[in-house]
């Protein structure tokens, strides 16, 4: 009886620790389920409209990746400041996931490394083919192109009207309006010097009858065999100084901002502004004024040659190739790239997309640009050129604007300025 007793002793014991084995695994189970942890994906933009980009794109992506979280660093509108605080970020693999890439920094995040390439991703076909060539690299996507910008003239059409003015169609048509305008004693044009960067879009046509006639031009400057001390620049130069001195733009130009020149134009006390199609925002809605807004594509041809349109991808959303979320990245910007999301980043971001499939009706005014996406085109000059050497060449524009620079000390002072880079 006693060795009997011992057997079920020893058996009960038994059932007791499989049991207590079986409640230890089911723990470590419920445990494990109970901190599985979503994906995540950073992303790090300058692209942000209050309460609607990215929110409304990040809430959109939720409803059909719920286990994904997205965690949005905007920066807000200082791009310089944002272009120092993602090389810093890149450079230390700060924990990014999802970036978005200005057009200057493009080529040289590729060469040191910092973007995942994304050639033969099944979400590249959604794109117009020719805004994803503009954002590759050696034959490489490494990213997708999320806006298009367009360059053109904003013009008061009453102005117009009663002055007898047709739209110009050629360069000397539009040299002929700015006369006509200054005549009866309303500014020609208005960018706003102050802020910098609207400085060069008051000359463009000077850059762009240069850049049309030798697409190469940025290029060699890149690599030494141009220079902008060459007489095509200087004579450049010496053009937009003229153009200064003829009285085409407003006196008090430095002393007034981007915001300042489009209040300007709302107020009619301004004829044209040679602008993207992101100003649009400034004259159309609440802001609409009481003329008929125009636009018409910037005319730097001579009689009888087409016009080519500045255009470009303004932003192209990259994967950062240090990321530890590639697969969530990778559904993130897939998202992007659908009809669904590319029409959340058009409406809410006021942008032309390329994917094809997208509404054009985000704006009113949005209209009035559609056409020039069709015609021949060409970069924006400025983003073919060194960050160095455009900045020089800004201030350059504004000391010329004052009688301060001369046109050839302008060309040296730029050119000073790309020996800095050029290798």
């Amino acid at each position: 009886m006693k060795k009997v007793g011992y057997i079920i002793l020893v058996f009960v014991l038994m059932l007791t620790a499989l049991s207590g084995c079986q409640s230890t695994n089911q723990t470590s189970s419920v445990k494990s389920s109970s901190q599985a942890q979503p994906e995540v994906v950073n992303y790090f933009t300058w692209r942000v409209n209050a309460g609607k980009y990215p929110d409304l794109l990040v809430a959109a992506f939720k409803k059909k990746y719920p286990n994904i979280k997205v965690n949005v660093t905007p920066f807000g509108t200082d791009v310089q400041g944002y272009l120092n605080a993602q090389k810093v970020r890149l450079l230390a693999n700060d924990n990014m996931d999802v970036t978005s890439i200005r057009p200057e920094s493009l080529h040289d995040y590729v060469s040191a490394g910092y973007l995942l390439d994304l050639t033969g991703q099944s979400f590249l076909k959604n794109y117009n083919q020719s805004a994803l060539d503009t954002v590759k690299v050696n034959g490489k996507q490494y990213g997708v192109p999320s806006s298009e910008n367009i360059i053109g003239v904003y013009y008061n059409k009453k102005i117009f009207s009663d002055l007898n003015l047709s739209v110009p169609q050629n360069f000397d048509e539009f040299l002929a309006a700015c006369d006509k305008i200054k005549a009866a004693g309303i500014i020609p044009m208005e960018n706003g010097a102050k802020d910098g960067w609207p400085t060069e879009f008051d000359v463009y046509p000077y850059f762009q009858q240069l850049l049309v006639k030798n697409p190469d031009i940025f290029t060699h400057i890149a690599d030494g065999k141009a220079k902008y001390t060459d007489s095509n620049f200087v004579d450049v130069f010496n053009n937009i100084n003229n153009f200064y001195k003829k009285g085409y733009i407003g006196s008090d130009t430095l002393s007034m901002g981007y915001d300042g020149a489009s209040t300007l134009f709302r107020q009619g006390k301004t004829a044209m502004m040679i602008q993207g199609e992101w100003n649009m925002t400034n004259f159309s809605d609440k802001l609409a004024p009481s003329f008929d807004v125009g636009v018409f594509p910037l005319p730097y041809n001579a009689a009888g040659e087409d016009i080519v349109v500045p255009v470009t991808v303004g932003v192209t959303e990259a994967i950062v190739a240090s990321s530890k979320n590639k697969d969530a990245a990778l559904k993130f910007v897939d998202y992007m790239s659908t009809v669904e999301g590319a029409t959340i980043i058009s409406k809410n971001l006021a942008c032309f997309v390329p994917v094809t499939g997208v509404s054009t009706d985000f704006n009113p005014l949005a209209k009035l640009w559609t056409s020039m996406l069709s015609m021949k085109s060409c970069d924006f000059f400025y983003n073919l050129q060194s960050p160095a050497a455009n900045s020089a060449m800004i201030k350059d524009l504004q000391l010329m604007f004052l009688g301060k620079m001369t046109p050839s000390d302008a060309a040296k002072d730029v050119q000073t300025a790309q020996d800095s880079v050029t290798k």
